[in-house]
């Protein structure tokens, strides 16, 4: 038999229905209202407690209460108020957003990453500080400098450095010595070492021995030389030359000059030295067989400086000519006053 309870029925006690309830208009309950079976609502039901918009609800304790929660859903489906976030299988994140820094991407953590396994990246990897790999890093396109500060990408771990060339990498030693030149360490071509040879961060190089070139080597430098110390180049020690030396400037020799060629003269652009300017000589000029002058020969200081001629029968002597001229005849004259004054000094004879 079905018991009917008009609008405004007040139950003080407790109601205790043991079949289905229909109810036809509101249902106001200010206390505990326990359901041991199903529930059907066909209308709008109004809980009259707090809740935090967009919040996901969830159960509180094991009695089947509903709770709020802090994990919040907004409408265009942003979740926020994750604390941790546990997932037994792959989690996909579908957005395609690349990164350009550090507050940008399909991902976004504003703390560090740990990652157990591997970290496969499609494209670039920008690294902001340092980047430290505890076994091996593995590199298959190249290591670019940052472009905004320039400055050179630097590789360091515990125990080793790994740079990926063709094929398996290249390993280095665990400490290595500022600004060396690294080279292959046997014939492997995976491992690497340190060398004498230093290159400082303004492209000075320093540490070598012996340097070997197969082409032309072209110093640019144009400093000048006027020292044994000042210019482009500068040899502690001597240099060797097999072919031609051209100098475009000044030849300042401060040593001896020997000149090993023992090509006669017999005009004035053939010999061992040729010289397409004048000879200015300091000292004493010794010359092992003829002299030949082609032009006036002005010898000493007739106040000061005494010319002589060694010989068993020293001759002065003027070359004949058909064609005499006034230069020829002066040449004469002067000729005759010479041997005139060799035979009032030395006594020897000579005849022009």
């Amino acid at each position: 038999m079905a018991t009917q309870l008009t609008r405004g029925t007040g139950i003080v006690g407790t109601l205790k229905v043991l079949n289905d309830v229909t109810i036809a208009d509101d249902l106001t309950v200010t206390d505990d209202l326990t359901i041991g079976g199903d529930v059907i609502l066909t209308g709008t039901v109004n809980i009259t407690d707090t809740s935090t918009d967009m919040a996901v609800v969830h159960f509180n304790g094991i009695t089947g209460i509903a709770d709020n929660s802090l994990v919040i859903i907004g409408d265009l489906g942003e979740v926020s108020g994750v604390k941790t976030l546990g997932a037994s299988g792959v989690v996909t994140l579908t957005d395609a957003t690349a990164s350009t820094v550090s507050t940008d991407g399909a991902l976004i953590s504003a703390g560090g990453v740990g990652v157990a396994k591997n970290i496969i990246t499609g494209t670039t990897v920008d690294v902001g500080t340092a980047l430290t790999v505890g076994t091996t890093l593995t590199v298959n396109g190249n290591l670019q400098q940052d472009v905004v500060s320039g400055a050179a990408p630097v590789l360091s771990a515990a125990n080793m450095t790994s740079i990926p060339g063709a094929g398996s990498g290249i390993v280095g030693p665990a400490g290595a010595t500022d600004n060396a030149v690294t080279r292959y360490d046997g014939t492997s071509g995976t491992l690497a070492q340190d060398t004498v040879v230093l290159i400082g961060d303004l492209g000075e190089v320093s540490g070598v021995t012996t340097l070997a070139t197969n082409g032309v080597a072209t110093l640019s430098d144009a400093t000048t030389s006027t020292s044994t110390t000042t210019g482009s180049v500068k040899l502690a020690g001597g240099i060797g030359i097999v072919e031609n030396a051209w100098i475009g400037g000044t030849a300042n020799v401060a040593g001896i000059t020997t000149l090993a060629n023992t090509t006669d003269s017999t005009v004035s652009t053939d010999g061992g030295t040729i010289v397409s300017g004048g000879l200015g000589v300091a000292k004493k000029l010794f010359v092992g067989t003829d002299l030949s002058v082609l032009g006036n020969t002005t010898i000493g200081n007739a106040a000061s400086d005494t010319f002589a001629i060694h010989g068993a029968t020293p001759v002065v002597q003027a070359a004949a000519t058909t064609a005499p001229d006034a230069t020829l005849a002066n040449a004469h004259v002067i000729i005759a006053e010479l041997v005139a004054a060799l035979n009032a000094t030395t006594g020897i004879g000579v005849t022009a």
